[in-house]
């Protein structure tokens, strides 16, 4: 079947994590602007949350969108030898965009691939999170700095981190390692 050889574009797995976690992730973060600025609960909620979708069904795809081609770019839209540990980390993070479909390989390779990529995610995120933030609550007179949004963010990317990384852990025993 040629479709099985098209790879997974890891924007389709990350996403909908992402979606899923929503509401506790608007929750966490809140807490940090409700911490640091003087909003009333319900807009501190609601406000992290608006800005929280837009950035996953905006931001995400926005920054995703040329790390493929990058990676194309440098020729990885085809399957690359994975025979040992740096052929298999190189695989995993330069490719982990659109993950090319290594056999026996694909458990391991898709929570990898979508911890590479919580980086160049939160990065994004933070930026069109801040400046959503910043255009709702001005009207409140409250302006969250980048550094605020920086941090709220991370705790929430810490704690989609910790999940890829438990999916990882448990696909450990599929990682054979050679050199």
């Amino acid at each position: 079947m040629l479709l099985a050889n098209m790879g997974v574009p890891m924007v389709c797995v990350t996403i909908p994590t992402m979606l899923i976690a929503l509401f506790p992730i608007a929750w966490i973060e809140s807490l940090v602007y409700r911490s640091r600025l003087e909003l009333p609960r319900k807009e501190a909620f609601w406000g992290t949350f608006s800005a929280n979708l837009c950035s996953t069904l905006v931001g995400v795809p926005i920054v995703w969108l040329p790390l493929v081609i990058a990676q194309i770019s440098i020729g990885g839209s085809r399957a690359w030898g994975i025979e040992t540990s740096r052929q298999k980390l190189e695989a995993v993070t330069l490719q982990a965009a659109w993950l090319i479909p290594y056999r026996d390989h694909t458990g391991w390779m898709i929570p990898a691939a979508a911890l590479v990529l919580l980086l160049p995610f939160y990065l994004g995120s933070v930026f069109v999170e801040h400046w959503i933030l910043a255009k709702r609550w001005r009207s409140e007179g409250q302006q969250p700095s980048l550094a605020i949004v920086a941090l709220a963010n991370a705790l929430s990317y810490f704690g989609l981190a910790l999940y890829y990384g438990a999916q990882l852990w448990w696909q450990a025993d599929s990682i054979v390692v050679s050199e």
